[in-house]
């Protein structure tokens, strides 16, 4: 696929890689050596907890050049680590875009900026234009005055400050929590491994493999627990199936710590509180918050990024990172969802597979994946079906219907498609 111009989102939650039609790929920040061969993106994280001394997920938001403890096949440090990935990411989007913007997280200081670019360079990667991630929500403010934006990484969440006046302009970031959506995902799997223990007599932290289908199983068992006071989850052990009953008011109770500190600076907040969709749809954490909360994802960054390119670019030598934008940009960016519990992006139409040829929704049987393939159906919204073949949505195991959203990733009998809108 060729794009004149495209945009990435440096989060090591899920660097994300599109443009004005959505998102090309999407890819979680691990790394796993196995040998001489090094796992990136999802398929380390599914093998993080089986391979844990051999297990890299800091190397974006501890970008440097320091000698790696442990060999990671052909890296040396973070930053041949962050190599590799951004070279994966390239290379499942099959993109040739003739221009890259970065919009890059607050965790990225400038001594890791610099790092970043000397990166791009040495893959050839043009990259035109710099622009602060919290400062694109803001372009979709309409009215003047303060916004705050909560964005999450994998190791911390950090607020920026935002004024919309004559011009949208960055005032202020600061950390809020050291502890990001992987600190988030260990408290919880420990909650639930406990629950294991009470309800079936099981340890699920007893044995790699079964740790890593827990940690595998945690976003859709979370998903089922977003506007449900209960759910079910299921571990396969021994030959055995082990099942726990999950109640949501223990879930939110056991995340306290990490829940407060966000619940207050979202209640403090004047004007508009833009948060990432991903902290948006935990459950209970907007419960019962007084404020005007709207929900951002990657794709309405780097549709933001690219709408507003001819004031992020710059000198391509040496671009500078731009913290203001004119505040006729903001209408032309689109504007993220005014919820935050369901951050609303075009509904998926099509199916793109990893040489970039793009099937649509509506002929239903995922081509390829064979009888008692998955099968997709609309009521609605389009929502996918378990099948007898195993299927792997956004990198969990699928055992029930489930709502599907441009960006979401199959995966199925060796295949991957990633779910995108395409226009008529």
């Amino acid at each position: 696929m060729s794009t004149d111009l495209a945009a990435l989102y440096v989060n090591d939650a899920r660097l994300a890689l599109g443009g004005q039609d959505g998102l090309l790929a999407c890819s979680p920040g691990f790394a796993v050596a196995e040998g001489s061969r090094l796992l990136l993106g999802q398929p380390a994280r599914q093998r993080a907890r089986i391979n844990p001394r051999h297990s890299f997920n800091r190397f974006w938001s501890e970008l440097n050049q320091q000698p790696l403890r442990r060999p990671a096949g052909r890296a040396r440090h973070h930053a041949d680590l962050a190599y590799f990935h951004l070279q994966s990411l390239l290379a499942e989007a099959d993109d040739e875009a003739g221009e890259y913007l970065l919009a890059v997280p607050p965790w990225l200081d400038a001594a890791a900026l610099a790092l970043l670019l000397g990166v791009t360079q040495s893959m050839n990667v043009n990259v035109t234009g710099l622009v602060a991630s919290g400062l694109l929500p803001g372009l979709a403010a309409a009215a003047p005055g303060p916004v705050t934006v909560l964005e999450a990484g994998l190791h911390s969440v950090w607020e920026t400050s935002v004024t919309v006046g004559d011009s949208v302009s960055l005032t202020d970031r600061e950390l809020l929590l050291r502890q990001g959506l992987a600190g988030l995902d260990d408290l919880w799997v420990r909650h639930i491994a406990q629950c294991f223990v009470r309800q079936a007599r099981f340890d699920p932290l007893h044995e790699a493999a079964v740790e890593q289908q827990l940690y595998d199983a945690l976003p859709d068992g979370l998903a089922r627990l977003d506007d449900a006071p209960a759910g079910r989850m299921e571990l396969q052990a021994g030959g055995r199936t082990h099942g726990v009953e999950l109640q949501r008011r223990d879930l939110v109770a056991a995340a306290e710590s990490v829940y407060e500190p966000l619940r207050q600076r979202i209640a403090a907040a004047e004007g508009p509180v833009f948060v990432d969709h991903v902290l948006a749809r935990l459950p209970g954490l907007m419960d019962g918050l007084d404020a005007d909360i709207r929900s951002f994802s990657e794709t309405d960054l780097v549709r933001a990024a690219c709408a507003a390119a001819a004031d992020i670019r710059s000198d391509a030598a040496a671009p500078a990172f731009v913290t203001r934008l004119p505040r006729q940009t903001a209408s032309a960016c689109p504007a993220p969802a005014a919820t935050a519990s369901a951050p609303q992006d075009p509904a998926p139409t099509h199916l793109l597979d990893e040489s970039g040829v793009a099937r649509r929704l509506s002929e239903g049987l995922l081509q390829g994946s064979g009888p008692g393939g998955p099968m997709l159906t609309r009521d609605g919204v389009w929502a996918l079906q378990p099948a007898k073949a195993p299927v792997s949505l956004n990198g969990g195991v699928l055992s029930e219907p489930a709502e599907l959203s441009c960006g979401d990733v199959l995966d199925c009998d060796g295949r991957r498609w990633t779910l995108v809108h395409v226009e008529a």
